[in-house]
Order: structure tokens, then sequence, then C-alpha cells
């Protein structure tokens, strides 16, 4: 595929990286600013996780509210770019995040987009 195709394709996805919120800025920043981005769980699928981790004392400090708050956000980003994820809680000991799953080529396409907007 030469460039100009690649380009056209690019473009042609409809993605809303307009950040109305701290939430949809780091998943955007993530993307922009690491070098590996989200973790690549295997051959098909990235992760990302927000939320919290317990401290040098082992306390950790769960705010359900915030918690929601932050999982509404993360559907609405995704539900503005027609991008279907899934999205679960993560609550143990150790940590109280919402983690988010996308496929590999869908998270490659934002990722492109996110990078020449850079």
């Amino acid at each position: 595929m030469n460039n100009q195709n690649q380009s056209d394709q690019i473009n042609s996805n409809k993605f809303c990286l307009d950040v109305s919120n701290k939430t949809e800025q780091l998943l955007v920043d993530r993307i922009r600013d690491c070098n590996d981005g989200w973790m690549k769980v295997n051959n098909t699928h990235r992760e990302f996780r927000i939320g919290v981790q317990t401290n040098c004392n082992g306390e950790i400090t769960k705010n359900h509210k915030n918690h929601l708050k932050t999982g509404d956000e993360i559907i609405a980003f995704f539900n503005k770019n027609n991008v279907e994820i899934s999205l679960e809680t993560i609550n143990t000991e150790d940590e109280y995040s919402n983690q988010i799953k996308i496929e590999n080529d869908i998270y490659d396409k934002l990722e492109k987009i996110i990078l020449m907007k850079k």
C-alpha cells in the first residue's frame, strides 16, 4: 500500500480526539507520549488501567464515586469514537481500577491519528 492510500485510509476513520476531561487526556497521552503505548496483552488486544494501587504502607484508597465517574468517561470517549471496548473493574487488595481492553487493529488506528496530531 502506498503512502497516499495509507493516509486516505487513516483519515477515513472517524475518531473524535478532542478531549473533554482528564480521563480522556490520560487515554490519549499514554498513546502519544509512551514508546510502547498501552500494554500489549497478546496478539489481538491491548489494555490500559486507570485507578489506584496500594501505597508504601500497604493502604489503598477506594473511592467508588470517582471509580464510576472514570468508567463513565472512558465509555463516553470510546462511544463518541464508535469503538467497542471491554471495561472491567479490577478490585483486589492491591488495586482498584477500570481496565479497558481494545482490539489491536482499532488501537493501531487510534495511535496513527493521535501521532499525526502530535
